[in-house]
Formats: C-alpha cells, structure tokens, sequence
C-alpha cells in the first residue's frame, strides 16, 4: 500500500482488515487489481467528506489509536508484521469507541466493495448485450 497520512494508515488498515475475507466474491479483475488499496483510499477520503462535526472525532480516534500503536509497537500499523496487527487489533477492540469506528470503515468499505463489483457487472452485461462487433 503507498504512503497514506497519519491516521489513514491505521483507517486504511481497518478497511481492509473488514473485507479481508470478501474477495470470494470479487470479479477476477476487481482481484486483480490492487483492492486493499482501492478500498482503503475510498474509505479515507469519504471520511475526509464528512462534516466537521463527524470527521473530527473520527480522525481524532484514527491517530489515537495509530499513535497507540506506535507506542506499544515502536511501528505504524503498515509496518508491523500481519500477527502482531491482529493481536493489537484483538487488543484495541476492548477499548470504548473502537467499536463505532470499527462499524463505520466497516460500513464504507463493503459499500465500496459493493460498487465495485456492480459496476464490473454492470459493464460486463452492457458488452455481453451489444454482441461481437
């Protein structure tokens, strides 16, 4: 995954970690592509488009628990092996909040998903109905 800011890189984690066990359901070229990417940078930067009011805390909680993370792992989130995510991931799910961030990336993230699946569908069938030139 390129370089994402502070708090989108613990964001951008959560987002794949949601649909991590989605991708049977994928098209062969949504695998194909970079979908833990995808999926991230659409949930950062619908977080970024929310209200003040919304994107605030929401950030706020995102570099809490980026910066706890790094305090307890001397490591971005990006940048600790996969195990060690998991388990500071099981650890931080105890903790008030981490709850509500976790349902809204959730959310945004198998919306994304979602989309792109009926848009690859979508193109497919529009091919399929047109016949070979």
């Amino acid at each position: 995954m390129t370089q994402l800011s502070y708090s989108d890189d613990f964001l951008g984690y959560l987002a794949v970690e949601s649909v991590s066990g989605l991708e049977q359901f994928t098209n062969n070229e949504l695998a194909q592509a970079d979908l833990g990417f995808l999926i991230a940078s659409h949930v950062c930067s619908s977080i970024r488009k929310l209200p003040w009011t919304y994107r605030l805390p929401v950030t706020f909680l995102g570099a809490f628990f980026q910066t706890l993370c790094f305090v307890l792992n001397l490591r971005r989130m990006s940048r600790i092996p996969v195990d060690r995510r998991a388990r500071f991931t099981k650890l931080i799910s105890h903790l008030p909040l981490f709850g509500l961030l976790w349902k809204l990336v959730r959310t945004t993230a198998i919306m994304r998903l979602f989309d792109s699946n009926a848009s690859i569908i979508a193109h497919a069938e529009v091919g399929s109905q047109q016949g070979p030139a």
